[in-house]
């Protein structure tokens, strides 16, 4: 079959990412698409002076071998520096050196068999290698690129299938399990991907998104990014009421047919990538943004929390209205009407019409909040703060790595909390990783995305209006990022609904 990636079944993107840190950043904010092995980096070989401009730079690292095991004479400071020969610290210098002009070509492809140099783009680096590259880190951080190479699976069960302590409802009801995690997916013709932890006895699961052997559909299991599976959960629920993951089953075996011909309508960044390989196009890294814990939507939802409170303490015009409207307007048709019929009109018409209904009439001054709530329902279900108590799993905030890492630290006690009584499925895993403490970046920086909060103790109107103006400046990708998947989930969702009127489901 040749080189052929497995991509998300539910949002259409690859694993296999790559990121080129900025020269501010540490090794660990680099690695190749294939991340095979810790440590990985985008290489210098496929830059050179014709494709990179002034900024571009290179740093010092060990060559390691196709097994991950580093040439002899050299160490990568990404590992501890107790393992490194004395003296050789100064060879690796965390920063990256400025490549000469002189010698940026030569430079550019390394010396020598036991180093290679490290890529790291500047600013204006717009070269995107085929294969081996990365989204540069001056487009996109670190902490929005969470979990984009971290892939699970629905695997089908087996008849003596028997349920363990941390199954979801879904899981328990259903004729699919969780898999564990694995933070690298290997190409078709690759070994298939080690996952943890170990759930029902699956090491190893055979994930794919189209059935090549007809003998072996039993076998196959659905890949997502574990972001995405969230996504869909929304979006079902808003849907139907209920998490229904057999629509996302059903539809992945009736599409994954070899012999169909993929009509799924994917976002067009989705399908500038070729079918068998990621390609890392500069102005599409909201692809890869986490669309649950989204970097500034906190800080938009405690403004509009705080402007809340000030509005029930201080009772004043929502909106300053142009002075010729603050004298009594005998004209203004709407102000004959009842609230209630004002209210009917703001619920069917866009939200910058509401907006400008404001600024031009008095009777629409004083508009409640709960409208503006049920607008942002209305306009953009997939902003589920507004609506959703349904909080995350907690696949969602964990790598395959960060869950390895703290399965090997020892327990420490944790201070009970009776709230804590009732809670859902994930709270004896949640006790767990506090016991050992998580000591990840999502762990101590990921927003709690407004489930905490009361949607009703927010000001809707504000929110609205400061996250359009941040979505059209590119500022929360993550949000962007929700929105393309939702419709996906959409899709999804809808194409389920048809397959089970016909009967096919």
């Amino acid at each position: 079959m040749g080189y052929s990636e497995i991509h998300c079944q539910i949002c259409g993107v690859g694993f296999n990412i790559g990121r080129i840190r900025t020269a501010s950043e540490p090794r660990t904010a680099a690695w190749t698409s294939t991340r095979v092995f810790p440590g990985t980096y985008v290489g210098s070989k496929h830059f050179t002076k014709s494709n990179c401009p002034p900024g571009c730079m290179v740093a010092l690292r060990a060559q390691r071998s196709p097994w991950g095991a580093r040439r002899r004479g050299y160490a990568d400071p990404a590992e501890p520096a107790s393992a490194q020969p004395a003296g050789q610290g100064d060879m690796f210098p965390e920063r990256p050196d400025e490549v000469p002009e002189d010698e940026i070509d030569r430079r550019f492809h390394g010396i020598g068999t036991t180093h290679n140099l490290e890529h790291i783009a500047g600013p204006e680096c717009l070269f995107e290698p085929v294969l081996g590259g990365g989204y540069s880190g001056h487009n996109i951080s670190l902490q929005e690129m969470a979990g984009c190479n971290t892939v699970q699976c629905l695997v089908r069960k087996t008849p003596n299938w028997e349920p363990e302590d941390g199954d979801e409802e879904f899981e328990k009801a259903g004729a699919f399990f969780l898999s564990g995690l694995s933070d690298y997916m290997p190409n078709r013709d690759g070994p298939l991907p080690s996952v943890f932890p170990v759930r029902h006895g699956c090491t190893r699961p055979r994930p794919e998104t189209t059935f090549w052997n007809e003998e072996r559909t039993e076998e196959y299991a659905l890949p997502f990014h574990t972001t995405c599976l969230e996504v869909f959960k929304q979006a079902s629920l808003h849907r139907t009421g209920n998490i229904d993951i057999a629509a996302l089953t059903g539809w992945w075996e009736i599409e994954g047919d070899h012999k169909r011909t993929p009509d799924f309508p994917r976002d067009p960044a989705v399908t500038k990538s070729p079918t068998n390989y990621w390609c890392h196009f500069q102005g599409d890294e909201y692809l890869v943004a986490d669309p649950c814990r989204v970097p500034g939507l906190d800080s938009l939802l405690e403004m509009g929390q705080q402007a809340q409170e000030l509005n029930t303490t201080q009772p004043s015009l929502i909106v300053q209205a142009e002075p010729s409207l603050q004298e009594p307007a005998t004209q203004d048709p709407f102000l004959r009407l009842p609230q209630e019929v004002r209210t009917m009109i703001l619920l069917e018409v866009p939200f910058d019409d509401v907006v400008n209904l404001q600024l031009s009439s008095r009777a629409f001054w004083d508009i409640g909040d709960a409208v503006f709530r049920n607008l942002v329902v209305r306009d953009w279900p997939w902003m589920w703060e507004a609506w959703s108590t349904l909080g995350y799993s907690s696949w969602a905030s964990k790598t395959a790595e960060e869950l390895g890492k703290m399965a090997t630290l020892p327990l420490k006690p944790v201070k009970s909390n009776s709230d804590d009584a009732g809670g859902d499925q994930n709270d004896k895993q949640e006790k767990e990783e506090a016991q050992r403490g998580d000591d990840s970046p999502r762990s101590k920086s990921a927003p709690e995305s407004g489930f905490l909060k009361g949607t009703h103790a927010i000001d809707w109107r504000k929110v609205r209006l400061a996250a359009g103006t941040k979505l059209v400046g590119n500022q929360l990708k993550g949000l962007r990022n929700r929105e393309r998947i939702w419709k996906d989930c959409e899709e999804i969702l809808h194409r389920a609904d048809i397959y089970r009127r016909e009967g096919k489901m």
